[in-house]
Formats: structure tokens, C-alpha cells, sequence
């Protein structure tokens, strides 16, 4: 699989997350914050201060060190940086608070103490009397962070939560108030906070009146020369030998537009069959909102805000009746998925379906139909009960063709993976000891992953080399995501695991965690 497809398709999540604050830090490692945020605006040396404050490994460093870097930058334009303010320490507030974490990444509950929402307090006195606007209270915000032996780190990152009045301009305003409602807010972003959501909402409206895909296409997904460049930025420092060529990545960017603008023409043509013509009524934007934003972009910044869709809520008032003589006017719900923010607007990465019709406007099948749809769009897999595919691939070991039907008689955990997908990895090597640590399940559960790697070599080699051998390894074939088994699963993403009844339905799909084996084990207590 092509690893800058990979990267494209992959679904970030926050690793953690607290509850209510137990109390707040007040010992030396606190009060060294405060130093550290000193010495940072004395020195402006973004990288001695992610040395100290981020975590070790090479990542989270990467995305401390940009939001430090942008925090500086926005001193600088503001003119509150060191040739201009002088800061002291008034405050520092860390509360801490109880961990949790994210089954479905696997990641363990640390002993350290944890907080998220830190404060620092600090009073600016301006280096020239001239600047007596810059006297005041400034505010800075620590991300998540854990206290180590050493002191705390943060995962996340830093940035500004408040200036003096009158030292920030509109611009910077707009973006403390848009990232202090994705923080403390993280189920979705409106356009009454962000105006370029306003936009493209418009952009939505304009295709829908007139129908063109490729200029509605053209306005809200990113070109070749964008995404390129973003991807050697996510790539910046990587030291890998899959690193995709020019050629690779156009390959998946035409994959992806082709997908954008395949979903954009279905919609019209959904639309049209029920009666419903778009050009011939005059559709007004009601609100638009990305669900679950996320700072993927650096900590502090509005380039790079994420969410895992976006909403569109469309009215239409007509007189118009569809085919069924029903009323089209009311609301119509459209939804993008994965959209991600630039400095001058948002942009939509995948497909866009329309999610929801006025009540009344369509039958008990068109219905089932949407309600099919929608269930896929939001968990990536079918929904229980739903029949399988009797998809046919290749064995991996000896490179026979094998059909999902040969196990109709067993219940059937299915995992769908690639060598290039990391979160793959974690659940593959669960699957590896789940039949031994069930020496019950002999006989009546098979175990198969299904590699959609661009080679059966590539996923024979990385087998091998983990020694996973306790799975039956399949491969797709060629094509990855668009190969025929994975276009049959209608799949979207990876790691994705089914667990499958004896007559070939849906127990249990999506993504792997305890689930699997809970679904299993609830198959095997009922008689076949």
C-alpha cells in the first residue's frame, strides 16, 4: 500500500483525555514552567525549550517544537517579544488531574501525575516607554502534560490564551477564540466561530445549485503542489526507504479526487432520482460545523485543525413536490469526511454524501437504504447482520486462491491490515496469541488477516520477519484500497476487523480492541 495513501487515509485521535481537576500542582517542577517559559522569550531558542518541556521521541518533539516556534512567531508579529516586553512570572496554575487512555491505541495508564489545561501567568513591562500598551497581564497555555522525575513534559504543546487589550489584532483574536473552543470543546467547530467554515458552506451551496464536481472540487480539495508539499513536511526527518516517489504520490492524489468527485456526482444523481433538482430551487446554508476538530496541524495553531467530517445543514424552501409527491422543501443534511483547515480556508479530503432528507421525503427503503449508508459512513464497516461478500484472495504462504465461503462453518475473526499502517501492528501481534490463549476456539473460530500491501511479497517479508504465523495470511491482491475484496468490504480504513457468524453475517465490525474477542465469545455461548 502506498504509504502517502496511507498517511492520507489514517484517522488521528487524541491519546488522552481527563476528568474534573483532583487538585493543583504546587511544587519546584511547577514553579521551573515558569522558568523555562523565561528563558525561552529571553533567548528565543524554540528548540532548547521542546529539549526540555516535550517528550523524547522524535514526534512528539516535532510537535512541541512547532508550537513553540509559532508562539514565538506570533510574539514577534504582535512586537511582544524580547526587544520589545520583559516578562516576569505572576502565576502558574497546573492542575492535576486523573489519566485515562485509549483502549483502542493500546496505551497504558501512567503512574505520573497528568494535566491538562495549564496556566501561566505572566506581567509584560515594555522595554521602551513608548510601548506602554504592551504593560499588562499575558496568559500562555500549557497543553497536555506528565510530570517526570525530571520535571513536566508536555504532549502536546504551548501556546497564547490572552494579551493586554488592544494588543492583539483581529486576525490573532480569531484564532485564540477558534483553538480555546476546539481545546476545551472537542466535538465540534462552528461557523459563528470560524468565518471560513461560512465559506465552505457557499462552496456546497454553489455545487449543489450547479452541479459541477470539478469546480466544486477545483475550490475545496487540495491541488498536486499542495498536498505535495504538506507531505514532505509530515516526512521532514523521516530516514526511511519507503519514502513515496512523485509519481507514487500522484497516483494516490488522483485516487483521491477521483473519490471526491465520484461521491459529489452521486449525490446529484441520489438527489435527481428521488424528484429532488437542486439547480431548479435555490438551496440556502443554514449552519456548518467539523465534528471532533483536532490540532493536528501543532498545538496553539488553526493551520492543519482537522475533524473527521463536516456538516452541512442545507434548506430548501418550494413549492416543488418530488416524484413521490412528497414536499422537498425542508432540511437536507450533506457530510464531508476528514476536512482539514489551511490559513486561508478549509478543505475537504474525501467523500461527501448527503446524510439526511426532510422527514417524509423518503419510503422505508430509500431509508434502509440511507440508513445503510450512513451506519458505513460513520463506523467504517457494515453493520451486524449484514451479509458478507464472499470476497476470494490470495494465501500469502503458497499463493492459492481461497474464498470467504471455505469458512462458512466457523466463526471468522477478519482483520484487514497493511506493513505501512502502524496502528495495524499493535492488534495484528494481539491476533497472534488470541487462539492459544482460547485453546477452545480450536476447531471452531478462524483467525484471518487480509494484507492490502501493493506486493504479496511485502506482506510475506514483514510476516516473516515478526514470525505471524499463527493468523491464516491473506493477501488482496493488487490495486490496495482498490482492489475487488477491498472495494466489496467498502473499505475506508485500517486497522478494520469483522468477527463473523457461521452463516457469513456481521457480528462485530470496525476497529479492533476488546471487541473482537467479546464477539467471539458471545458467538461461540450460543448453539449453532
Amino acid at each position: 500500500m502506498k504509504p502517502v495513501f496511507a498517511a492520507c487515509v489514517a484517522i488521528l485521535s487524541a491519546a488522552f483525555y481527563a476528568s474534573a481537576a483532583d487538585s493543583t500542582a504546587t511544587n519546584a517542577h511547577t514553579t521551573a514552567i515558569g522558568h523555562r517559559v523565561l528563558e525561552l522569550f529571553e533567548s528565543g531558542d524554540a528548540d532548547a525549550f521542546a529539549n526540555v518541556m516535550a517528550f523524547t521521541n522524535a514526534g512528539n518533539r516535532k510537535q512541541v517544537l512547532a508550537s513553540t516556534r509559532h508562539l514565538l512567531a506570533q510574539a514577534a508579529h504582535l512586537k511582544v517579544d524580547r526587544e520589545h516586553v520583559r516578562f516576569h512570572v505572576k502565576e502558574i496554575h497546573v492542575p492535576i488531574q486523573e489519566q485515562h487512555y485509549n483502549r483502542q491505541l493500546g496505551l497504558k495508564k501512567s503512574d505520573h501525575p497528568v494535566s491538562f489545561g495549564s496556566r501561566i501567568l505572566l506581567l509584560g513591562e515594555p522595554v521602551a516607554k513608548a510601548d506602554e500598551r504592551l504593560r499588562g497581564e499575558y496568559e500562555i497555555g500549557l497543553g497536555g502534560a506528565e510530570e517526570f522525575p525530571d520535571g513536566w513534559r508536555t504532549f502536546e504543546g504551548i501556546r497564547w490564551i490572552r494579551f493586554p487589550v488592544g494588543v492583539a489584532d483581529e486576525n490573532t483574536t480569531r484564532e485564540m477564540e477558534i483553538i480555546e473552543v476546539v481545546e476545551h470543546n472537542r466535538l465540534s467547530l462552528t461557523d459563528a466561530t470560524d468565518p471560513l467554515l461560512k465559506d465552505l458552506g457557499q462552496a456546497m451551496i454553489s455545487f449543489l445549485h450547479e452541479g459541477s464536481a470539478t469546480a466544486f472540487a477545483g475550490k475545496v480539495f487540495p491541488t498536486k503542489d499542495e498536498s505535495w508539499a504538506e507531505l514532505q513536511k509530515h516526512l521532514e526527518g523521516y530516514t526511511g526507504n519507503d519514502r513515496p516517489t512523485r509519481k507514487q504520490f500522484e497516483e494516490a492524489w488522483q485516487q483521491m479526487y477521483d473519490n471526491l468527485t465520484n461521491a459529489l456526482a452521486a449525490v446529484s444523481t441520489q438527489s435527481k432520482k428521488l424528484g429532488v433538482d437542486f439547480s431548479k430551487v435555490q438551496p440556502a446554508l443554514k449552519s456548518v460545523e467539523v465534528i471532533q476538530p483536532y490540532m493536528r496541524g501543532g498545538y496553539g495553531s488553526v493551520v492543519g485543525l482537522t475533524g473527521s467530517k463536516a456538516k452541512f445543514v442545507v434548506n430548501v424552501l418550494s413549492d416543488t413536490k418530488s416524484l413521490s409527491g412528497k414536499p422537498i422543501s425542508g432540511d437536507y443534511v450533506i457530510e464531508a469526511e476528514r476536512v482539514e483547515r489551511t490559513a486561508t480556508k478549509w478543505q475537504i479530503q474525501d467523500k461527501v454524501r448527503l446524510a439526511k432528507y426532510p422527514s417524509g421525503l423518503l419510503d422505508q427503503a430509500d431509508l434502509a437504504t440511507l440508513d445503510f449508508e450512513n451506519y458505513i459512513a460513520e463506523h467504517r464497516a457494515f453493520p451486524p447482520q449484514t451479509p458478507v461478500p464472499d470476497i476470494e484472495c490470495i494465501r500469502i504462504d503458497n499463493q492459492e486462491k481461497v474464498k470467504l465461503s471455505s469458512y462458512r462453518d466457523k466463526i471468522v475473526v477478519l482483520d484487514w491490515w497493511a506493513t505501512t499502517c502502524g496502528p495495524c501492528q499493535g492488534p495484528m501481534a494481539d491476533l497472534q496469541t488470541l487462539q492459544a490463549k482460547h485453546p477452545d476456539w480450536k476447531d471452531k473460530v478462524e483467525i484471518i488477516t487480509i494484507s492490502i500491501d501493493d506486493t504479496l511479497a511485502q506482506a510475506r517479508q514483514h510476516l516473516a520477519k515478526r514470525n505471524w504465523t499463527n493468523t491464516f495470511n491473506l493477501w488482496a491482491g493488487a490495486g490496495d484500497w482498490s482492489s475487488k475484496p477491498a472495494k466489496q468490504f467498502r473499505l475506508t480504513g485500517i486497522p478494520t476487523s469483522y468477527v463473523i457468524s457461521r452463516d457469513g453475517k456481521v457480528l462485530f465490525g470496525g476497529n479492533p480492541g476488546n471487541m473482537v474477542e467479546i464477539a467471539v465469545l458471545q458467538a461461540l455461548s450460543k448453539k449453532p
